[in-house]
């Protein structure tokens, strides 16, 4: 007699910006304390399709200490998928990448402010840069970047393209 959520989802339980997610964590902690033993899955998107998260819940800790995902583990875990392997991360590097993916900011009155783009280095490493100014991001606006050679250079400690 109920759904796979315990709020409804979003078409069913408040809307944009309207605190769904604090409702389902709410309700998920209160789930999970009912039946000890049991997990619970929070996903949720913020004011970007962006701003995703996801959150697994227990009333009970897990088996071993804790260790977060940093993105900087270059080997595959035992027992993984050798077809969707793990891929070294870097924000230091400067040189050419190809372009994976890209999409353009833009600010309240529609216009372009900020490009973003996710590289491969040569060698398999992946990178993210943001533009170094707003023409860029005017320049690649309705532009599709994906294939694209760019050249990430340091700025301020930061990865940038487009110079």
């Amino acid at each position: 007699p109920r759904g796979f959520t315990l709020t409804g989802g979003l078409p069913y339980f408040g809307g944009p910006g309207a605190n769904y997610v604090t409702h389902a964590l709410a309700a998920t902690v209160a789930a999970c304390r009912a039946r000890p033993g049991s997990r619970g899955l929070v996903v949720g998107v913020g004011g970007a399709p962006s701003d995703f998260g996801a959150g697994v819940f227990s009333a009970e800790p897990p088996p071993g200490p804790r260790r977060p995902d940093r993105g900087d583990v270059t080997a595959d875990p035992p027992g993984s998928d050798p077809a969707w392997p793990r891929v070294a991360v870097t924000a230091e590097r400067e040189g050419g990448v190809v372009v994976e993916a890209c999409t353009v900011v833009h600010d309240r009155d529609g216009g372009p402010v900020k490009a973003l783009v996710i590289g491969r280095f040569p060698d398999g490493t992946r990178t993210g840069a943001s533009s170094a100014d707003v023409e860029v991001a005017r320049a690649v606006s309705g532009t599709a970047l994906v294939g694209t050679a760019v050249r990430v250079v340091q700025r301020d400690g930061r990865p940038v393209f487009g110079d």
